[in-house]
């Protein structure tokens, strides 16, 4: 079965593309390589250098590789960079994708799966997160991602179309067999970032807050292993293809301060990072969690790299690799 992956040269789409491959799918990536990068696609997969807001593109696709579903993944993702230049973000995480949407429901395709994202939910007091929970996002990442959730449950509806959502957390980590990760410089999350700063290619560590509502004043983040997200995605074509849509975290149910997260790489390579408390940044949250039992009972999501060290250890092997560093 052919499955189109927009965005599938990046850092999460390029592992469901591995994974899709391992499960006996066919992959076709369609990716602009604003961010992605095409040698973490596999000689063997069919790719096309091109954009999602092409709708005459997208419908040649579908046409031509009798594509039935699709993974959604193309998008921007920096918070911070939101904040800062808000129409890029909303141009192409919600305008492209409904273009995108209108050119695959003219097609007749019958599922979608959405890379969505936990800032959909914002400031968050209650430990778990649940998918009902409430929908507040405080910046505008979060929010061209929830707008354009709500466009796929809306147009699901006129095009009689079935979709998945996923709202990840924090994803971490890189391939176990290193033959893909993160290409993009500098990393945006703070587990690539303290293994580039343990690696030497980055320089002034920041830890920006340590008086937030947590166990050690830290922001508190779920991680969540990039192998696992993508055994998620190829679980849910076979759900979609049986089931109806549903909306879903991607999470282990557990959190790690930022200062637990650098002692834990300190345990791994016996070194100290050495950082500086900065200020809060804008559109940060104290803690946000998963829960992921929709993903584990419904969709029988079974998590094989819910362990921080090994996450941790992933990416420091990936960016040795990718940087030809050896420490």
């Amino acid at each position: 079965m052919n499955i189109l992956v927009s965005g599938g040269a990046g850092y999460i789409g390029s592992q469901i593309v591995l994974k899709l491959i391992e499960k006996n799918y066919k992959p076709i990536v369609l990716d602009n390589l604003s961010t992605g990068n095409v040698k973490s696609i596999p000689n063997d997969v069919t790719f096309i250098n091109g954009d999602i807001k092409s709708s005459l593109l997208v419908k040649k696709i579908i046409k031509k590789y009798f594509i039935k579903n699709v993974i959604h993944l193309a998008a921007y993702t920096k918070v911070e960079e939101s904040i800062i230049n808000p129409p890029k973000y909303y141009s192409n995480n919600l305008i492209n994708t409904i273009s995108f949407l209108n050119a695959c429901g003219e097609s007749k395709i019958k599922n979608i799966i959405f890379s969505s994202t936990a800032a959909c939910y914002g400031k968050k007091t209650k430990r778990l997160v649940k998918e009902n929970s409430m929908l507040k996002p405080i910046n505008p990442y979060g929010k061209s991602k929830l707008l354009a959730e709500s466009a796929i449950i809306d147009l699901s509806k006129f095009y009689n179309l079935r979709y998945g959502l996923f709202r990840f957390f924090n994803v971490a980590g890189a391939d176990s067999k290193l033959r893909t990760g993160p290409f993009t410089k500098p990393s945006n999350h703070l587990i690539a970032k303290i293994c580039e700063n343990y690696l030497g290619l980055t320089k002034n560590f920041e830890v920006f807050g340590n008086n937030y509502k947590t166990k050690d004043g830290t922001c508190e983040r779920d991680y969540v292993h990039v192998m696992d997200v993508a055994e998620a995605h190829v679980n849910a074509i076979d759900y979609l293809n049986h089931n109806n849509s549903f909306i879903s975290n991607l999470g282990y149910g557990k959190g790690y301060s930022v200062l637990e997260v650098l002692d834990a790489l300190k345990q791994i390579t016996k070194e100290k990072i050495n950082f500086k408390i900065s200020k809060k940044r804008k559109g940060d949250v104290a803690s946000i969690i998963a829960d992921n039992s929709f993903a584990i009972n419904k969709l029988g999501w079974k998590p094989r790299y819910d362990n921080l060290n090994l996450i941790i250890k992933h990416q420091l092997e990936w960016f040795k690799k990718l940087h030809g560093k050896k420490k």
